[in-house]
């Protein structure tokens, strides 16, 4: 699969992000947002709604491919 079919579509993203009321759902921040994957891509994730959630840069990156609390 090529990447740009793995890459969460820009409509699924926004709705993310303002279902989150574009806040990161770990720290709060509203700066720097990304779109996370609840259940990692890696782990059978997929780009469904309900399986991403907002976090800022830095808490995907420390929460890295472990599943979502």
């Amino acid at each position: 699969m090529s990447q740009r079919g793995r890459q969460v579509p820009r409509d699924v993203r926004h709705h993310v992000f303002a279902h989150d009321r574009w806040r990161c759902r770990t720290c709060g921040t509203t700066m720097d947002l990304t779109v996370d994957h609840m259940v990692p891509r890696a782990r059978g994730g997929n780009n469904y709604w309900r399986n991403l959630q907002t976090l800022c840069g830095a808490c995907n990156q420390a929460k890295g491919d472990r599943l979502a609390a």
